[in-house]
């Protein structure tokens, strides 16, 4: 999943095609697949955009208002894909009806005397607009989730693990799991232990998302274990 640029709109990389509404489709597109991967995490402004052109022609679908156009086919401007769908729900929304939600996004900060300048003020802004969008689709899920039109869990990196009981879960310490929830986000390596303890937390929060919410996805589970044991979190 990418964001295009051109259009606003979300952009789906895939074996079969890869395009967006508003241009069409490219069908069976010769694309590496470390294209797909940079375009798709290239967040804005330093990693962004991803200029690629376009491999294969673009296929008009109803509603592509700019099939045809080369000033949007030739070239692709693409950029993070969390810019328009933070959660990447929109393209399975319509075709199942289980869905589960890892969000690994940084909690929103808050902050009781932001910097003022033109740079940090806007990036403060964009934070503020990015956590709006992902609430209102959390929002959506949720309630889907409540009114039974779809099946499924929901778990993000700031979970409280110990809200999905009386499910069982796995046994974590707070003085373990509270530092990854304030992780840093920016380009900075992660040590091999950062690593492992962030791979174990999603797996508990995983676990008992599903054994709390989505039972009938594993009615015989088997008994957990750390997926990187050299860092348990209890």
């Amino acid at each position: 999943m990418a964001t295009n640029l051109q259009t606003g709109r979300s952009f789906r990389i895939s074996k079969p095609h890869m395009g967006d509404y508003l241009i069409g489709l490219i069908r069976n597109p010769r694309l590496d697949i470390a294209a797909a991967v940079a375009a798709s995490s290239a967040f804005p402004p330093f990693l962004s955009p991803v200029v690629i052109d376009a491999p294969g022609p673009v296929e008009a679908v109803e509603g592509a208002i700019f099939a045809g156009d080369p000033r949007y086919t030739r070239r692709l401007f693409l950029t993070d894909g969390g810019v328009y769908d933070n959660l990447g729900l929109e393209p399975v929304w319509d075709n199942v009806e289980t869905v589960l939600v890892g969000d690994a996004g940084a909690p929103f900060a808050y902050g009781e005397e932001p910097e003022a300048d033109w740079l940090n003020q806007a990036n403060r802004a964009l934070d503020i607009a990015t956590d709006q969008a992902r609430g209102l689709r959390k929002r959506m899920l949720v309630g889907a989730f409540q009114r039974g039109e779809r099946a499924g869990a929901y778990w993000g990196i700031d979970t409280d693990i110990r809200d999905y009981r009386p499910a069982p879960i796995m046994a974590t310490d707070p003085a373990r799991t509270d530092p990854l929830v304030r992780i840093r986000t920016r380009l900075a390596p992660f040590t091999e232990a950062e690593q492992g303890l962030l791979i174990n937390w999603g797996y508990a929060l995983c676990d008992a998302a599903i054994a709390r919410r989505a039972p009938q996805l594993a009615p015989a589970p088997p008994q957990p274990a750390w997926p990187v044991p050299d860092h348990p979190l209890a």
